[in-house]
C-alpha cells in the first residue's frame, strides 16, 4: 500500500510493462520483472494499475522486503 501511494502520487516517475504489468521506474530501459523492452508510460493507466495492485493481497516478495532487518 505505501509503494502504490507514492506511485499515485507521482504517477510521472513510473510505467507499466507491456507484457507482465509490473510496475516500473520510468528510467528503466528492460522490465526488472520479465526483461521486456515494451513500456505503456500513460499516467493514467499507472494509476489505475497501482490502485489495482494495492487492492489485491501481496503474493511475491518486493525487492525492498529481501534487505529489511
Amino acid at each position: 500500500m505505501e509503494m502504490a501511494k507514492s506511485i499515485i502520487e507521482d504517477p510521472i516517475s513510473y510505467k507499466i510493462c507491456i507484457v507482465c504489468e509490473a510496475i516500473v521506474d520510468r528510467e528503466c530501459d528492460c522490465c526488472p520483472a520479465c526483461s521486456a523492452y515494451k513500456f505503456n508510460s500513460n499516467s493514467e493507466d499507472v494509476v489505475n494499475r497501482a490502485i489495482d495492485i494495492a487492492a489485491k493481497p501481496q503474493t511475491a516478495i518486493a525487492h525492498q522486503s529481501i534487505y529489511k532487518d
